[in-house]
């Protein structure tokens, strides 16, 4: 199953999904600032979460949404670089994919992943 998914942000407050349309939820996590080198102006590392949710209809299986899940953590391999401007940031590890959560309205399927950036 390849699908394309809706993806919303967790501060898009005006977003109602639909029980009929799966989707992606994403959220930004900033975790924690390390100095790492002695200079005033010398930046500073960052890291951060990006937790992203398939949002799966309550009809399919665990293992569809979880086929899902899979999909987009392979998206964010190890070492895979994301720009925003001129700031670099990169996946730290391989994404962690938790089993699949049956809610009331969606099944849920957790895809963590780890960031790091120099600023």
């Amino acid at each position: 199953m390849k699908a394309t998914f809706p993806i919303v942000w967790t501060d898009e407050a005006s977003y109602n999904p639909s029980a009929t349309t799966p989707y992606i939820r994403a959220t930004w996590v900033p975790n924690q600032t390390s100095r790492r080198f002695v200079g005033s102006a010398d930046p500073h590392q960052r890291t951060a979460i990006l937790q992203l949710d398939v949002m799966a209809k309550k009809t399919w299986s665990g293992l569809q949404a979880s086929e899902i899940a899979g999909q987009v953590a392979a998206h964010f391999p190890a070492d895979h670089a994301m720009y925003s401007g001129d700031v670099k940031c990169r996946v730290t590890a391989a994404p962690n994919v938790t089993g699949p959560i049956a809610g009331t309205v969606f099944m849920q399927v957790p895809v963590t992943i780890q960031i790091e950036a120099f600023a």
